[in-house]
């Protein structure tokens, strides 16, 4: 068998996971010591071990190996001159407690972090040295590997826990950090990637665009794992994670601050309302415009030339993904009406709307269908429209006299009448938790960035720019943590099919890794899951975790 026909949904990948293969097995006490399995395997190629260094030689070796550097002269002579019986444990016991224990070992870790000072951006992390300086801290205490994957992925949200320890969340964030919305995918693969490879020893990110012929890891796992990710979100500016001095410099500083966040978290409330309120107004022309979209490569180009129109690019894009969503359901009682017509060529599509209209109104209708929305049908049911456009026209109508008419509407019927269950439903189009116009507020960036109005970006960027130079190099300013923080409402991933993001397919769960899982074990089900997914990568009956990290330091010493 070879990779699936993406045509036909049938195929399935084969997939084989050997449960007796020595990386899946349990993890279990060893008898014997790493001397006796050295021995073991030089006896076995007709070969003996080295004699023994000398002192001078063995404690280089040591210092070296602990504390990246070579000892001093004088440490040298001390440590040969020494007769006692246990010079060398003393020479381990003090470079275990040197602070340069944690910059040798953390660095090592670091790599696997991808640590950045700058993410391949030109725009540098500022705060990035608080995550190295966590790292190093963390062997230096000498911290429990699973507090340290824990803190590193969720500190945020365990509970209890000491608010120094948000720095640890540098591990997700120091990586590749590219700034553009259409970025977002890639900036995700980078984390799944450090995740999956660093804690893990899997290569998930293979499965980023199709299945692979006996791979264990499916696009699916790709995509449940991208969720997670996608459903938490960096703060506009980094968190404050030390305790507050009690100086007047900390208090003038903290003073500027707020007087700044106020101005910036004003601008954005104002300019976020002023986006919701115009996309419902325009609802009309933006579904237009997602049915024009299809036609164009999706290609920024192409937002560019809506840009002109006035219409917000990113808000094109939720209105987009809404109504591939609500595909989902032939039937949808608001939908199934846009799907229908949209389905129909542009050439010729006046004449053959007729028929779809009277499937959709007259006698054809299956009786078993879903009951039609009674204000979608009062708006179609009388004569087929004759474009897209008018379709269109049509739909941001009748939601714009259910927003006009809503207050009529609620005060002449009751929640349980028809009449006013469609309604309702009809206005969750443009008011609902999901609905495109809603933007959360910790989104508000994305849409900024994508204005039409120049002078609107220009304004945005010089408030941010304030607060940024005033948090980092105003005297009394704290250090920041980079971290994340969940998103108001998680995000409900779906297959990118061929790993295309403009291409939406299945949906699929937040949940972990299916061969490292329970044959039925629900999804992650607080926030974005990822507390849960720390606490399934750290979990005792993973045997991964514990050999990835064994092998690391085997690897090292």
């Amino acid at each position: 068998m070879g990779a699936p026909d993406p045509r036909d949904g049938a195929a399935k990948v084969e997939r084989r996971l050997d449960p007796n293969h020595w990386a899946f097995r349990p993890v279990a006490k060893q008898d014997g010591t790493i001397d006796g399995c050295v021995n073991a395997r030089l006896a076995s190629e007709g070969l003996t071990r080295s004699a023994p260094a000398d002192k001078r030689t063995a404690l280089r070796r040591l210092y070296v190996d602990l504390n990246g550097i070579a000892p001093t002269a004088e440490e040298i002579e001390e440590f040969e001159a020494s007769e006692s019986e246990n010079a060398w444990e003393v020479a381990v016991d003090r470079l275990l407690a040197s602070p340069r224990f944690g910059e040798r070992w953390g660095r090592h870790w670091l790599d696997v972090a991808r640590y950045s000072d700058e993410g391949f951006q030109a725009k540098p992390f500022a705060a990035a040295w608080t995550y190295r300086r966590w790292v190093i801290d963390a062997f230096n205490e000498d911290m429990p590997y699973d507090r340290f994957v824990l803190r590193q992925l969720a500190a945020d949200l365990l509970p209890g826990e000491d608010r120094r320890n948000v720095a640890a969340l540098g591990f997700l964030r120091v990586g590749i950090n590219l700034p553009r919305p259409t970025d977002v995918p890639e900036n995700l693969d980078d984390r799944i990637d450090v995740v999956t490879r660093g804690l893990l020893g899997l290569t998930v990110t293979c499965a980023r665009c199709h299945d692979h012929k006996y791979d264990p890891v499916s696009q699916d796992d790709y995509y449940a794992l991208y969720g997670v990710f996608r459903s938490s979100v960096e703060p506009t500016l980094p968190p404050e994670f030390l305790p507050s001095p009690e100086t007047d410099e900390y208090r003038q500083f903290q003073a500027g601050m707020d007087e700044r966040l106020a101005r910036l978290s004003d601008f954005i409330d104002a300019q976020r309302e002023q986006i919701i309120a115009g996309s419902r107004k325009r609802a009309g022309e933006y579904l237009l415009a997602v049915h024009e979209r299809r036609n164009h490569p999706d290609t920024e180009n192409f937002m560019l030339l809506t840009d002109k129109g006035g219409l917000n690019p990113a808000m094109i894009k939720r209105w987009e993904v809404y109504l591939k969503r609500s595909r989902r359901s032939p039937d949808d009682p608001i939908w199934s009406v846009w799907h229908a017509f949209a389905a129909l060529p542009d050439d010729g599509f006046a004449e053959q709307a007729k028929g779809t209209h009277a499937t959709l109104f007259g006698d054809q209708r299956p009786a078993d269908a879903t009951p039609m929305n009674s204000l979608v049908r009062e708006t179609f049911a009388e004569a087929p429209p004759l474009s897209m456009r008018e379709v269109a026209e049509r739909y941001g109508e009748a939601l714009g006299l259910v927003d006009e008419q809503w207050d009529r509407i609620a005060a002449a019927s009751q929640p349980g009448e028809p009449r006013f269950d469609d309604a309702a439903a009809l206005r969750e189009v443009l008011y609902g938790a999901n609905s495109p116009p809603m933007i959360p507020r910790e989104l508000a960036w994305g849409f900024l960035d994508l204005l039409p109005d120049r002078p609107t970006q220009d304004e945005y960027k010089k408030l941010l720019k304030e607060v940024e130079t005033w948090s980092m190099n105003q005297p009394g300013a704290p250090p920041r943590a980079m971290t994340l923080v969940d998103a108001r409402t998680p995000y409900d991933p779906v297959v990118f099919v061929r790993g295309n993001p403009n291409r939406e397919g299945e949906p699929v769960e937040r949940r972990f890794l299916t061969l490292l899982s329970e044959p039925i074990e629900p999804p992650f089900a607080h926030g974005s899951g990822r507390l849960e997914l720390a606490r399934k990568i750290v979990d005792p009956s993973n045997p991964l975790t514990a050999r990835v990290m064994v092998n690391r330091v085997w690897m090292h010493h």
